[in-house]
């Protein structure tokens, strides 16, 4: 069973009514999905996955923690370090974690 939801109003706690709260949980339930379908974009960008295409020409993603260092680091490597550095780093992180064939 789920717990009723309350709002404020003038510093009271009200129950909300059955459409608000359905309301509410449907606003809850599309910003979980929306998060869960981006997630994979947002784990790409912090450096925590790779993907690739498959044989037919689908992206496959490659959950992998290991990966490459998040883009901040790497632009900040470019920047104090160099293209080579930075091109070393790379080719590391690929070198460990060769894409399926």
């Amino acid at each position: 069973m789920t717990k009723k939801l309350h709002k404020l109003v003038n510093g009271e706690r009200i129950e909300l009514s059955a459409n608000e709260e359905a309301e509410v949980r449907a606003k809850w339930a599309k910003n979980d999905a929306e998060q869960e379908a981006t997630a994979w974009l947002r784990h790409r960008r912090e450096g925590k996955i790779t993907s690739h295409l498959d044989k037919d020409g689908k992206r496959v993603i490659d959950s992998n923690e290991s990966g490459y260092p998040p883009i901040s680091d790497q632009l900040d490597q470019i920047f104090h370090e160099g293209i080579d550095a930075w091109k070393e780093t790379i080719q590391a992180v690929k070198d460990a974690h060769p894409k399926p064939e």
